[in-house]
Formats: structure tokens, C-alpha cells, sequence
């Protein structure tokens, strides 16, 4: 709630504790897996989830990897097709697609590495 109070003919908003909680909410990530609790103000919408910057990196870098094993994980199956091995030319194009996202892969890990500072589960 913002109240105003005059002195010496100036004007003066003020913003109490709740109004300045709702204008800042906390990270959502709320109680991490280590026990810790983020009290950080969350800035970034992530998946319906207000997060603080570090935490949306995190997620966003875990989302990635996820996404692109899936991929890595799909056309390894294709591969593994018998009558889509007889066929040379779609054989060579889903090897160079598993290529490619396999590269990309690397450094999604990466990326995810930076965001949760090397460990395995930051959150």
C-alpha cells in the first residue's frame, strides 16, 4: 500500500513492507534440494514460475539438455531401424542430424555446468 505524506508543502509516497514484497516477489524455486532456501527476488518467468536470474539460467540450461538427449536418444532409435538402414540416403542424413545434436548436447552440459556452478543439482 502506498500512503502519501506532506511536509513543507512537498509530497511524499511512501511503500509499505507487503506493497514492496508484491512489486518484488521471492524466487519460486523456493526450498532447494540441498535444504538451503533461495530469498532472492524472482525477475524471470520461467514455465509459469517467477525465478530469480540464476535459477532460470538453471532451468532453462536443464530444459535444453533434456530436450536435446531426447533428440540424440530418437534418431539413435531411427538408426537402429532395419528398413531406414536399407535406405543409404536417409541413413547418412539422420547420422549427420545425430551429429549435429550430439555437438549441441556438449555444450547444453556445458551451459548447465556454468549455471548450477559445476554441481550436478544446484536447485
Amino acid at each position: 500500500m502506498i500512503t502519501t505524506h506532506s511536509h513543507e508543502g512537498k509530497d511524499y509516497y511512501l511503500l509499505n513492507a507487503s506493497a514492496a514484497a508484491e512489486a518484488h516477489p521471492c524466487c519460486g524455486v523456493g526450498k532447494t534440494l540441498r535444504g538451503g532456501e533461495c530469498d532472492r527476488s524472482g525477475e524471470i518467468e520461467f514455465q509459469g514460475l517467477l525465478l530469480c536470474e540464476p535459477h532460470a539460467e538453471q532451468l532453462q540450461a536443464q530444459d535444453r539438455t533434456d530436450l536435446l538427449e531426447g533428440i540424440v536418444s530418437s534418431l539413435s532409435l531411427c538408426l537402429s531401424s532395419i528398413p531406414l538402414r536399407k535406405n543409404k540416403e536417409l541413413s547418412v542424413m539422420l547420422r549427420a542430424q545425430r551429429a549435429q545434436a550430439t555437438r549441441e548436447l556438449a555444450h547444453a552440459r556445458e551451459d548447465l555446468r556454468r549455471a548450477t556452478g559445476g554441481k550436478e543439482e544446484a536447485l
